[in-house]
């Protein structure tokens, strides 16, 4: 029944019957039979009816490639409308779309832009050859609509240092025996380079949202020149307090970290905020009412 339906059903593009188009006539349906409908129909000779069968189907390829012709430059429109003119050249590092999830992940925890690549060859002008950084050997050809420029600007972290991130993790859970919720957090001092600046500088670990070592995301790198920089200490900027509870008789501060989403903000006791104090200041200033909202919001 899904079949007879379907070829039963004029198409929005070709604006005709699949069964039209096959054989020239619209098909004869058992409700046809029921009403004696094929009495009504002439009788004419073979002959005349061959040649009406292929005027039909004539006619109706010819209506149904003019349809469909509208219909794909109606397309193009609605597609040229989302559709930015890009390019890239030999030596660009990119990103490349590759919504690929491993089997036992969240879609959540896996960044569907894949990289650093670099273009190797341009094929076209919507075709390009680009090799992984880490593996300059294994190319791969790439639509330009599924390639961005990769943001150099980003903060740099490499993959070793991921997995040595998720692992502290992991130890500071078993060592509190706690949920987990509020990660590990160590004050240091603010740099030279800090001073007189609004924000402050801390350091934290990341939620416990731990990813494959080989699904890099937009601020990973494969280079190793920048290991020694992240080996020790990795330094994070507080941009605002959004948000405040009191989790097991302590007082606790939703921190938005700056270059990170507000879907990474993170619960801070009070003590851990020495170093930020203007901006704890700043959210303690705002109206009780307006901090109220802001806190059972962020508590649910």
């Amino acid at each position: 029944f899904v079949m007879h339906t379907y070829i039963m059903t004029v198409h929005a593009s070709s604006r005709q019957t699949p069964f039209f188009l096959t054989h020239g006539r619209e098909a004869t349906l058992p409700v046809d039979v029921m009403l004696d409908r094929l009495r009504e129909r002439p009788m004419v000779p073979i002959a005349d009816y061959v040649e009406n069968v292929k005027r039909q189907l004539s006619e109706g390829t010819e209506f149904a490639r003019k349809s469909l012709e509208r219909a794909h430059n109606t397309q193009k429109q609605q597609f040229d409308k989302r559709r930015s003119e890009k390019s890239f050249s030999v030596n660009d590092k990119v990103l490349v779309y590759s919504p690929y999830i491993p089997e036992g992940m969240s879609p959540k925890f896996v960044h569907p832009w894949r990289g650093p690549f670099v273009v190797t060859k341009v094929l076209s002008d919507v075709n390009y050859q680009v090799a992984l950084m880490e593996r300059p050997d294994k190319v791969d050809v790439v639509h330009v609509e599924k390639m961005k420029l990769y943001p150099v600007e980003d903060r740099v972290i490499t993959t070793r240092a991921k997995r040595r991130r998720a692992q502290e993790i992991f130890d500071a859970s078993l060592q509190r025996g706690d949920d987990g919720h509020a990660p590990v957090m160590e004050n240091i001092r603010n740099s030279d380079e800090s001073k007189g600046k609004d924000k402050v500088v801390t350091r934290r670990n990341e939620p416990n949202t731990v990813e494959p070592a080989n699904d890099l995301t937009p601020g990973d790198v494969s280079d190793s020149e920048d290991d020694a920089a992240v080996d020790d200490e990795l330094e994070y900027e507080v941009e605002k307090v959004i948000g405040h509870r009191t989790h097991k008789g302590v007082t606790q501060y939703r921190v938005k970290w700056r270059h990170f989403p507000v879907s990474q903000a993170t619960w801070e006791p009070e003590d851990a905020l020495a170093n930020a104090q203007e901006a704890l200041d700043r959210y303690l200033e705002r109206p009780m009412t307006k901090r109220q909202a802001a806190g059972k919001r962020r508590a649910q």
